[in-house]
């Protein structure tokens, strides 16, 4: 299906199926830029393979995997970024069913970096505390919001 936006022709991809089709009109409706079956690839302990979810949401870093039977467990790296819907998820008012399942996996990842930087802070506690810039310097999430470490 071929649609004009801005004098511009876009060309629909032909979904796999209805319910996708389903899962990208929501996605449109509420201005979420995706992209279809993305190629993603996925460290392995000797090699990397390759995974192509139903829609990637680069802008949140989610997959949304529509499966046909029930849901199974993501890979442990993909765990928190992996919304999974089946055909029972998609009946009824399936849009907010989608939605809020972003929605509380972006609340859940926020929540869990939290207490990560928290951790991070209260090193004498009892748990011992997690050195988030240690593990994750790429991030530099503790310098931009307390500063340079020699400041601390």
């Amino acid at each position: 299906m071929t649609m004009q936006t801005n004098n511009l022709a876009v060309t629909e991809p032909s979904y796999a199926c209805e319910e996708e089709q389903r899962v990208a009109r929501v996605l449109d409706d509420a201005g979420i830029r995706y992209q279809y079956r993305p190629t993603v690839l996925l460290p392995e302990k000797d090699a990397q393979s390759n995974w192509c979810p139903s829609f990637s949401v680069p802008a949140y870093g989610l997959y949304i995997e529509y499966v046909e039977q029930t849901h199974h467990q993501p890979d442990e790296p993909l765990e928190k970024s992996v919304v999974q819907l089946s055909a029972s998820d998609l009946q009824g008012n399936y849009q907010a069913t989608l939605l809020n399942r972003m929605y509380h996996l972006l609340k859940q990842r926020t929540a869990d970096l939290e207490f990560r930087i928290n951790q991070s802070h209260n090193k004498n506690s009892v748990a011992g505390g997690y050195d988030f810039d240690r593990y994750y310097p790429q991030y530099s999430v503790m310098e931009t919001v307390y500063g340079p470490r020699s400041e601390r």
